[in-house]
């Protein structure tokens, strides 16, 4: 039975709207529920957001994009987004953790893409 993998196009635009949306709830809900403030922000910022970026760079690759340019648009959109919503970013280290773990998420990604490749 043969595997249905998503086009570039349509991966990317998953990419773009999974991270804006998981960017977006990081950014605002830890300033609409201060009392649990630090919790909520750190199971968003430093365990959710590079989860979603790891795992959409490896979508993203297998679709047949390198893995030299899957990684690139979660931190991206990590950095740009809290910018515009609320003029400041998050911290430097959530981008860097979110950079490495899309990396690694991409590069697993062409991996798997290369040998289902090879068993056909």
């Amino acid at each position: 039975m043969k595997k249905r993998t998503l086009s570039p196009l349509k991966a990317g635009l998953l990419q773009l709207g999974v991270m804006a949306l998981a960017t977006l709830a990081a950014t605002l809900l830890p300033l609409l529920a201060p009392a649990r403030n630090l919790l909520l922000k750190a199971l968003l910022q430093w365990c959710l957001l590079p989860l979603l970026g790891a795992v959409t760079s490896g979508v993203f690759a297998r679709s047949g994009v390198t893995c030299y340019l899957a990684w690139l648009m979660p931190p991206v959109v990590l950095t740009a987004l809290p910018w515009l919503l609320v003029g400041y970013p998050f911290a430097p280290g959530v981008m860097l953790l979110c950079c490495l773990t899309s990396m690694v998420g991409a590069a697993t990604g062409e991996v798997l893409r290369k040998r289902s490749g090879e068993r056909r």
